[in-house]
């Protein structure tokens, strides 16, 4: 009676469990509102191009990327975070003034996901109330994070939907039930559910789709396998069927920008091969050194940075280690997910940055199981004592390069400098005559001018194996030109103004230079249409 007694007063029991998770709700908005700017969207495209998708739903022509002529099917992204978007626009119609709530929206989500990080490190990780905290805002105060959080960016809706739905999973895979259990179907069904709904925000989502079902194979269970994958199918299935039908809608030169993986991908295979991907999973390693930058690790110390890699791995593996045993469908769908993530031609770190939670949760675990660890002999007291320090010694780091950081908000200079050139392009745009223009900031344009525009660089996902060349950007640039005429081209990028000027001489000049914008757009106009 007492402990119920106690319970029930404010500061019970329930109060202080209560008490965390708040904090780091808290903590999670405040990051998110700390990460808030004033720059337009679409300086880093997907944004803009997710509300072009919104703003679609909201005018009722469906599913569409109206800034394209014949306004195609919305192929690339799946609906999930442009239906939220487009809810939230039917509140707040007038734009740009709604872009404010578009990223208070993400500050929120920002929140969620700090909150969901919390339930899984405590949950899944077995850590205590205040070690959940510190991973959940650590997570959330991640410069990588702030710096997608601050964009108007899918990541912080899809880390806390996916992390949710691991726990649903765990919790459906691990129910020990009889093989004919119904009960225990309906929650791997209700499971499977929630992965295909992840997949609808980010398609990499369905990593949590053969997590679930590799276990409940792994562990006999035919029937709640099966149900889990009913469940996936419902939103999986219809999606695919229905990009499938509409994918030639996109020309293969805007794959890259709005057409399905698949056709952007398939070219580079049937160029080089599967052994392409090997190569694209050598250069995504690489890339993945952009972690060891937050410990303040830079590229003139190699010693260093080896040092404190090993030191991070070494904790991953322990932490993993115990995962397995406790959370075996978060370690199958962590590693999908991260073997889809190394084997796709572009840069690793945003797909990395939501598993940045289950790393941080699996290192914490890792420093558990350090802690835990009592040998006897010297040796191995010396091991875990230099362990421990190296350990200590990252979060100073990982701290004092954050705080740093904070001070100087480094982390949105990309974004601005982006941001002067897509305001420059779009002030120009406002006063050249009608006609559709190609340029870099496109989906931008069309939100903020009413202008047509397409994207002026066709992206090829082989071009991520090897540099591209003038020839190569100029070869693009006539695909264009044949297969959209623009009126206007408005260069920002030296690629591009190179390739336009191989295309502006000799006697079959398919462009003619036409001036400079007092912000440094260059100006190219078609000589034939």
């Amino acid at each position: 009676m007492a402990t119920a007694a106690g319970d029930a007063r404010p500061g019970g029991i329930h109060a202080r469990a209560w008490f965390p998770a708040a904090l780091v709700a808290a903590g999670g908005l405040a990051f998110g509102l700390f990460a808030m700017n004033a720059l337009p969207v679409g300086v880093f495209h997907d944004d803009a191009r997710y509300l072009v998708l919104a703003r679609s739903i909201v005018q009722g022509t469906g599913f569409r990327v109206t800034s394209l002529p014949g306004a195609p099917a919305g192929t690339h992204f799946p609906p999930g975070f442009p239906l939220l978007l487009a809810a939230l626009w039917r509140l707040a119609p007038a734009f740009p003034a709604n872009v404010v709530l578009f990223k208070l929206l993400n500050a929120a989500l920002l929140a969620g996901a700090a909150l969901a990080a919390y339930s899984y490190a405590r949950l899944r990780g077995g850590l205590s109330a205040p070690v959940s905290a510190a991973v959940a805002l650590t997570f959330a105060g991640t410069v990588p994070v702030l710096f997608l959080d601050g964009l108007l960016f899918s990541e912080p809706l899809f880390t806390a939907a996916m992390l949710l739905s691991l726990l649903l999973a765990e919790r459906a895979a691990g129910r020990a039930t009889p093989r004919r259990d119904a009960s225990g179907d309906l929650m791997a069904f209700a499971a499977g559910l929630a992965g295909g709904g992840v997949a609808m925000i980010r398609s990499i989502g369905v990593a949590v789709v053969i997590g679930l079902c590799v276990t409940l194979l792994l562990r006999r269970r035919w029937r709640a396998a099966l149900a889990a994958l009913a469940g996936a199918c419902i939103f999986v299935v219809p999606w695919q069927l229905w990009t499938l039908q509409h994918a030639q809608e996109i020309p293969q030169i805007m794959a890259a920008h709005y057409g399905t993986y698949g056709r952007w991908v398939a070219p580079m295979l049937q160029r080089d091969g599967y052994m392409a991907l090997a190569h694209v999973a050598a250069i995504n390693l690489r890339g993945l050194g952009i972690i060891l930058t937050l410990f303040g690790v830079g590229s003139a110390a190699p010693l260093f940075g080896f040092l404190v890699a090993a030191t991070l791995l070494l904790l991953l593996a322990l932490g993993l280690a115990r995962s397995a045993r406790t959370s075996l469908v978060s370690v199958i769908a962590v590693s999908a997910y991260a073997g889809a993530m190394m084997i796709w031609p572009w840069e690793p770190d945003r797909y990395f940055w939501p598993l940045w939670p289950l790393v941080l949760t699996a290192m914490a675990c890792g420093v558990v199981q350090l802690l835990a660890w009592k040998p006897t002999q010297t040796h191995r007291r010396s091991m875990r004592v230099a362990l421990l320090s190296a350990s200590g010694a990252c979060a100073v780091l990982f701290v004092g390069w954050h705080l740093t950081a904070y001070r100087s908000r480094s982390w949105e200079e990309p974004a601005r400098r982006n941001a002067r050139l897509a305001v420059a392009v779009a002030e120009l745009a406002t006063r050249l005559p009608a006609g559709l223009i190609a340029c870099d900031f496109d989906a931008l344009v069309v939100l903020y001018t009413g202008r047509a525009a397409v994207p002026i660089r066709a992206t090829k996902a082989e071009d991520y194996l090897r540099p591209l060349t003038a020839d190569d950007a100029a070869a693009e640039l006539l695909v264009l030109l044949d297969s959209y005429h623009p009126r206007f081209l408005l260069i920002t990028s030296e690629e591009i103004r190179m390739a336009a000027q191989m295309l502006s001489t000799g006697s079959a000049a398919r462009l003619s230079f036409d001036g400079v914008s007092p912000g440094g757009v260059v100006i190219y106009v078609p000589t034939v249409r």
